[in-house]
């Protein structure tokens, strides 16, 4: 209730209203929603299975059974002693998302969250890579494995002090590709079973680089304790406590662009190292297709606006011949096409080579 309703609404209505809205101590389970963080609890999410009429019901026994004083159809005990103390307490009162019930089996109403809430992903939430056509970018399966890959390599670097501090250089890369990438899973159209939570994924994912990393322990909880959060719900547990994410956002909120080259790079020179001949390409095909997917659609995002070339017709020139590439590669790949292949990866040699000269602070 805000303070203008309690200002203009009656004390003892007031009072009322607290008390249906707070009497029951186990309200009915609720999915998460990004934009409803704030809502107070309906009459129905206060008494689960039950039916709340809007007029009071009266009773034909006036004392309720017992010796007990009415106003009206209101027993008189359920008024506050003193309702201005009340009113006037900022004592913070628990919400209903703090209540963990059970039922009659021992379930808790978080379990009932994670077999039955639905999060639907927040609208507009890749608003600057709305033009995108994210299946033939990146395949399901892909960005899953990338996502998977990204969170075996951070869970040796957050074992200890010791092991961060040795790995501290390479997380910034690593948790940027998987913010973004969780970005992606949100809108794609492929499946991935962990979609409805893809927002918790990219937010927390995003923390751990928040701020410039340093060895120690104080940048290792910056890591770890939102890495934690995320193992959990790619394992297919809910959210739990995290904080809800945030309705909207653009790529560049997440990341920085020169995490994002750090990366493209690498999937660069893993094909043109590993892959270099036609045996090794035949032999390598699905590293070659991961890796030609992973670079064309991080080099889609930093084209998005907001990393400050959407506009530069010279940087998009160089930009547009390293998406197509991959694309060839990915269809290189089906086919067994090593000359294309090959090809392709000149053209993208060549194209960040000259945008490199022409942009170096990129």
């Amino acid at each position: 209730m805000t303070r203008q309703a309690v200002a203009t609404t009656p004390l003892c209505c007031t009072v009322v209203l607290i008390l249906v809205g707070c009497a029951d101590p186990q309200p009915e389970p609720r999915p998460r929603q990004p934009t409803d963080r704030a809502a107070a609890p309906t009459a129905s999410s206060t008494n689960p299975g039950s039916s709340v009429s809007a007029e009071p019901q009266p009773s034909d026994d006036k004392t309720g059974g017992r010796d007990r004083r009415m106003l009206g159809d209101i027993p008189y005990d359920v008024f506050f002693d003193d309702p201005l103390s009340i009113i006037a307490s900022s004592q913070p009162v628990a919400s209903p998302s703090s209540i963990t019930p059970t039922d009659d089996t021992g379930a808790t109403a978080r379990d009932a969250r994670s077999a039955s809430a639905v999060h639907e992903p927040a609208a507009g939430v890749t608003r600057a890579g709305d033009d995108a056509d994210w299946q033939a970018l990146i395949p399901a399966d892909v960005l899953v494995a990338e996502i998977t890959d990204i969170r075996n390599s951070l869970s040796q670097k957050v074992q200890s002090v010791g092991s961060f501090n040795q790995g501290l250089f390479g997380i910034p890369s690593r948790s940027s590709t998987m913010a973004v990438l969780a970005a992606v899973a949100m809108n794609h159209p492929g499946e991935i079973r962990w979609k409805k939570n893809a927002g918790y994924v990219r937010d927390l994912a995003a923390k751990m680089h928040v701020d410039k990393l340093q060895r120690g322990r104080k940048s290792l909880d910056q890591v770890q304790i939102p890495f934690e959060d995320i193992v959990r719900i790619l394992n297919g547990s809910p959210p739990g406590d995290a904080e809800d994410p945030a309705p909207e956002t653009d790529f560049f909120e997440l990341a920085d662009m020169a995490r994002l080259m750090k990366r493209i790079e690498a999937a660069w020179k893993h094909m043109r190292s590993d892959a270099g001949n036609e045996d090794a390409f035949e032999s390598e095909s699905e590293m070659v297709r991961h890796e030609a997917a992973v670079l064309g659609t991080l080099m889609k995002i930093i084209t998005a606006e907001g990393y400050g070339y959407a506009d530069d017709e010279d940087f998009r020139g160089y930009a547009r011949p390293v998406i197509e590439s991959t694309q060839k590669i990915l269809q290189a790949v089906q086919t067994g096409d090593f000359v294309t292949y090959d090809a392709a990866l000149s053209t993208i040699n060549q194209s960040c080579t000259a945008c490199h000269s022409d942009f170096r602070n990129i």
